[in-house]
């Protein structure tokens, strides 16, 4: 074995075991420059071959600089690459919730004479309706109480929609219904049943107002059809105007007859 290949090997192998891999090499480079300036004595070895870029067979002197960056690159520990972690997906929020309504306001009527100001309860729903109506049907007083004076005026004083009727329809004695169009006394029983079945009391008791302002009879009209459309004219003008009442009326078959 060449001497001085085993000598370098053995070098190399106590370099391994005392420095760590990244020590600062600084007896190689002083070795490097022995080396590098014996190079030029002739040795009774046989020289080494040279390496290869070499020019002359003269080792290639490594520089400062270089060492140095290889140095780094071999110190610098390499670092894995990690997969970046995904955001876990945050659930979508609920949309706000609606504003809460505002409360109603408080509904006022307004009038030219003196309006009550005192309770408003079941007794005075009672008297209401007998002023309004013809009487208080069953419940009908309690649900005005509960609606506070003015919104129960407004409800009797403007009233929207048809008339619901409460409760069954009247029939004659063999349970046949009212015929009022044709059978002599039903047009006054269907009338009447109005008068207590109606939810809007105060609209037949102004039909009934008006038919005593205009006052006719099936006994001198004979047709009771007439009677009947005379009488929707004025449930239908309750609470219009009195001068088109007053036209309306004028060319009303029943009252021309």
């Amino acid at each position: 074995m060449d001497p001085v290949t085993d000598a370098a090997a053995r070098r190399r192998r106590r370099r391994r075991k005392t420095k760590p891999r990244c020590a600062t090499p600084r007896k190689r480079r002083t070795r490097a420059k022995k080396r590098a300036g014996s190079a030029l004595v002739e040795s009774p070895y046989p020289q080494r071959r040279p390496r290869a870029g070499s020019a002359g067979g003269r080792p290639e002197v490594e520089s400062a600089a270089k060492r140095r960056r290889r140095h780094a690159r071999a110190c610098v520990k390499k670092k894995k690459r990690r997969p970046k972690r995904k955001a876990p997906l945050q659930p979508v929020p609920p949309p706000p919730a609606p504003p809460a309504p505002a409360p109603p306001a408080e509904f006022l009527l307004t009038s030219p004479v003196a309006i009550h100001s005192g309770s408003f309860g079941v007794r005075e729903a009672e008297r209401l309706l007998w002023r309004a109506g013809f009487g208080p049907s069953p419940g009908h007083a309690e649900a005005l109480a509960a609606m506070g004076l003015h919104r129960a005026v407004a409800a009797l004083t403007r009233p929207s929609g048809a008339a619901t009727l409460t409760g069954a329809s009247p029939t004659d004695e063999d349970g046949n219904p009212l015929a009022p169009a044709d059978l002599w006394g039903h047009d006054h029983l269907w009338w009447l049943d109005r008068m207590v079945r109606s939810d809007q009391p105060l609209v037949e008791r102004m039909t009934l107002v008006w038919h005593d302002w205009f006052a006719t009879s099936n006994d001198g009209v004979g047709q009771q059809q007439l009677m009947l459309d005379q009488n929707e004219l004025f449930r239908r003008s309750a609470f219009g105007s009195f001068d088109q009442l007053l036209h309306d009326v004028t060319q009303d078959p029943a009252m021309i007859v």
